[in-house]
């Protein structure tokens, strides 16, 4: 049982110290995922795997997941901002990494490094109360 939302996303500035290039937030365009916000929903509900001992102890929120999207469009440097429990973090963590290459940003019609942070709201739901009986794999 898991019922996720994507919340927002919000590009930081940032300039890489490892390589010198830049990580844009405000490209002239911004990176997108492919199919764009709602397929990256499906996606996140579709691979999501709530933790189970989360499940069972009533673990949710907003996990705050950064990550750049590079001028290839792959999906690198990915942390948790904000986290809610060790597991869910995990869990995120997990899942982003697990996302197809984006559409890249461009600024100057170059394709650029943009940095973005997603909110990925972990919530339980109304079946959780009813039954808190779920089988997990």
């Amino acid at each position: 049982m898991k019922i996720l939302s994507l919340l927002l996303f919000i590009p930081f500035l940032s300039f890489s110290q490892n390589n010198a290039e830049k990580i844009f937030d405000n490209a002239t365009t911004s990176p997108t995922y492919v199919g764009g916000v709602d397929a990256m929903r499906e996606f996140i509900v579709k691979n999501f795997n709530y933790p189970e001992k989360d499940y069972r102890r009533g673990k949710q929120g907003v996990i705050w997941v950064e990550f750049v999207v590079t001028k290839t469009g792959e999906i690198t440097e990915v942390s948790i901002l904000k986290g809610v429990s060790k597991r869910l973090n995990k869990e995120c963590l997990r899942m982003v990494c697990l996302m197809p290459n984006w559409i890249p940003g461009q600024e100057n019609n170059q394709n650029v490094n943009v940095r973005y942070v997603i909110p990925i709201r972990a919530k339980l739901g109304d079946a959780y109360e009813k039954t808190k009986k779920v089988k997990f794999k």
